[in-house]
């Protein structure tokens, strides 16, 4: 049935059909930052996982980026493509709704997550003996952040829905709108709350610790002109690491602002004519934050990129998985107090008795000339 009344019919550009020479090269682009969304995004999940190495609060906090990253690839991506290529909506109703929750939930997530990366580093720095982030405190916030999340997004389900319109030549065409018209003060309220809550106020407290840790760590001279380094007691590699997370944090707000100005603008100012390409293009740019995360991880984190090499056992040294960590050459005086000597035998699959004193003298493996000493290395 068609809804002639509907606000959605007065903007041209949603029901008209696209030239292939457009639609190829969008499918295209759109298809290569997928592949490579998908295995950067769960490189990044198997290494935090798999290896001891990069298992840190810190690293929780991006694991969960990476599973909203896969949520979201995998489900809103290959609707999108095929709304691209079928110049309309086929997938009903339902799939509609759905596909714009996880489009606000999205992004909405990501910045929520870059506020506990923050706080984290914010008080890891500045108060490491008062408070320390647990892993427990993380999977509170972690929760805490999906849940807030959902919430302010699932009134989604409520202004987004298939609509019917009419296209050139009076055909009926399926259309699942991108953005919400502002039709009623209810739209105009959700549109510019959506804003709102889910980026101005995110990037503003985002932009508000890390100014902390950077006056913390870098105090400006007496000149005002010039920078050097606090006499503080910063790790270097933790400055490091604040460097990858404040370049991490800018460059995903920066690829979301365009996808928020246009519900900002939709919502202030009703354009009369509303061209898909801008949608495509703002998704474009939501899809490359997914890809820059995982390619800033492998560039700037040296642990994960040995981590990569654990888990795929590419390193020189044993994989981290087995289970020997025995010491196969030692001097004479390790041998004399066993020192981390292990037998050949089934046993070897417990380090830890490789360190029991009673075991080795019942044994008399080497011969000993007195008493044992009392004291332990």
């Amino acid at each position: 049935m068609l809804d002639h009344n509907h606000s959605y019919l007065r903007p041209r550009g949603l029901e008209e059909d696209r030239p292939i020479a457009q639609i190829v090269p969008e499918v295209m682009i759109l298809g290569i930052l997928w592949c490579v969304s998908v295995v950067g995004n769960l490189l990044v999940c198997i290494v935090i996982y798999r290896s001891r190495r990069v298992q840190s609060t810190t690293n929780y906090f991006v694991m969960t980026c990476a599973c909203a990253d896969q949520i979201f690839i995998w489900v809103v991506i290959p609707m999108e493509c095929g709304r691209i290529i079928m110049s309309e909506w086929v997938f009903g109703d339902f799939m509609c709704r759905c596909v714009r929750f996880i489009q606000s939930v999205f992004p909405s997530v990501t910045l929520y997550i870059l506020i506990c990366i923050a706080i984290d580093r914010y008080y890891t720095i500045l108060y490491p003996l008062s408070f320390k982030v647990t892993r427990e405190i993380a999977k509170r916030m972690i929760i805490i952040c999906c849940l807030v999340s959902c919430l302010l997004s699932s009134f989604s389900f409520y202004f987004y829905h298939e609509i019917v319109i009419l296209s050139v030549g009076n055909r009926s065409k399926s259309v699942c709108p991108t953005y919400v018209n502002p039709d009623n003060n209810a739209t105009v309220a959700f549109n510019v709350s959506f804003v709102l809550l889910q980026y101005v106020i995110p990037v503003a407290m985002i932009g508000f610790i890390y100014s902390r840790l950077v006056k913390f760590i870098w105090r400006s001279s007496g000149s005002f002109l010039r920078f050097k380094r606090t006499t503080n007691n910063v790790p270097r590699t933790k400055v490091k690491m604040v460097k990858m997370l404040i370049s991490m944090t800018m460059i995903t707000m920066v690829l979301f602002l365009p996808y928020f100005s246009i519900v900002l603008w939709v919502a202030l100012r009703l354009p009369e004519v509303m061209n898909p390409t801008i949608f495509i293009v703002c998704l474009i740019l939501l899809l490359f934050a997914t890809v820059a995360k995982p390619i800033m991880y492998t560039c700037f984190n040296s642990n994960f990129r040995r981590g990569c090499k654990e888990v795929f056992c590419m390193s020189n040294s044993r994989c981290y998985r087995s289970s020997t960590y025995a010491i196969t050459t030692t001097s004479a005086f390790g041998k004399k107090n066993h020192v981390g000597i292990m037998n050949g035998n089934s046993e070897r699959n417990s380090p830890t008795k490789a360190f029991d004193r009673s075991t080795h003298v019942d044994k008399s493996v080497w011969p000993i000339q007195g008493s044992l000493p009392t004291t332990y290395l």
